[in-house]
């Protein structure tokens, strides 16, 4: 990724949101750039949830500093991963915010007036490719899903529709439970999606 190469960070994600709150995962350049991702998937809070809702960069320079972070699940996680800064930044058409870059590097710090113009420039010029790519990976046929290309985590969305039905709920709700049972159980959302798949767990089944 050209983040990588230009700016001082350690790893970089790209993901594309559309209207209805869908999470399309472009890329990750490592391990912890997708464990990122998906921590903010899981617990439905962090700096890239900000960032697609304000249209603004949301820049963390020190993910250690509790105080001064609104997302207190999302910092413990960061912090276990040894993350040390965190800078997102939107993805944008026009006036539209269709996604986010979110780069992390291992040491605390702020990024340089230079460097945030940098990678704001960085990031207008990928949007097109991501959208693209995002477009590419919804409606593609064959499951080509890796742990640094988690695209549109189908198997979630498809366990939420079970878990609608199971419970007569709304989408937003069953997705709500799915991410309660992942932080109950101290596991993934996608863990627990493929045991609603594989019909290990039904939710009818649970207590209230």
């Amino acid at each position: 990724m050209p983040f990588i190469e230009l700016l001082p960070i350690s790893g970089a994600a790209v993901s594309v949101v559309d209207q209805r709150g869908l999470q399309v995962s472009v890329a990750a350049s490592d391990d912890v750039a997708a464990r990122l991702e998906e921590l903010q998937f899981d617990l439905g809070e962090g700096p890239q949830f900000d960032c697609v809702r304000s249209g603004k960069p949301v820049l963390v320079s020190d993910v250690n500093d509790a105080l001064g972070i609104p997302w207190p699940m999302f910092q413990r996680g960061a912090s276990s991963l040894a993350v040390g800064a965190i800078f997102t930044l939107p993805l944008r058409m026009g006036a539209v915010t269709v996604g986010a870059v979110t780069l992390h590097r291992e040491r605390p710090g702020p990024l340089t007036g230079q460097e945030l113009l940098e990678a704001t420039t960085l990031a207008a010029a990928i949007t097109g490719v991501a959208v693209e790519r995002a477009f590419h990976a919804i409606y593609r046929d064959e499951d080509d899903e890796t742990v640094h290309h988690p695209g549109i985590r189908r198997d979630v969305h498809q366990a939420t529709g079970m878990i609608l039905v199971q419970l007569d709920i709304s989408a937003t709700e069953a997705f709500a439970r799915l991410q309660a049972r992942a932080f109950s159980m101290g596991t993934s959302v996608q863990a627990v999606a493929l045991d609603v798949l594989e019909h290990r767990l039904d939710f009818s089944d649970l207590p209230d």
